[in-house]
């Protein structure tokens, strides 16, 4: 008896076993490992916040006039030739200008380094900017912000933005 129970268990053990693959092309469980990467991947789905990736590129000449896209241009230029910053955007609001800079060795700046380098910048701009009231950001939340107004600014983006500030 022992021994018929025995083989009745193997058998719907093996027929169960059997059962499971009956199709080689079929995904083998819905969370498996095995299809990562290869169905519902999205180029922005990895750098969905935008802050990924930080080699700069070549931005585009604004489209409208009532934005300064070449003033900016020209502040976030001459931001650039400070020691220590990477890369620069600007961006102008009224008479306000805020730039963030991109640093060289971002996050491992001390403090001292860090208002060395928004001193720097800000005589950098001073030439350009009379008459505005200017803010220099060093954090690589606000760059990437400002990057990305400018960017969609450039783009074609919303141009009237009334007493706008970024302020997150």
């Amino acid at each position: 008896m022992k021994d018929m129970v025995t083989a009745l268990v193997l058998t719907f053990l093996v027929i169960g076993l059997a059962a499971c693959n009956n199709d080689g092309e079929e995904k083998h469980g819905f969370y498996s490992g095995e299809s990562y990467g290869e169905e519902h991947q999205r180029s922005t789905d990895i750098n969905y916040h935008g802050n990924r990736g930080l080699k700069p590129y070549k931005v585009k000449s604004s489209y409208y006039e009532n934005y300064p896209g070449a003033f900016a241009e020209k502040l976030s230029k001459e931001a650039m030739t400070v020691r220590g910053v990477t890369d620069a955007r600007a961006f102008i609001n009224g008479k306000r200008i805020e730039v963030g800079v991109h640093l060289k060795k971002e996050g491992k700046e001390t403090s001292k380094e860090k208002e060395r380098i928004k001193k720097d910048v800000e005589k950098a701009v001073a030439p350009y900017t009379d008459g505005y009231q200017v803010r220099i950001f060093t954090d690589h939340a606000s760059y990437s912000h400002l990057r990305n107004l400018d960017n969609d600014l450039r783009d074609g983006g919303p141009v009237d933005l009334p007493d706008e500030r970024f302020s997150r």
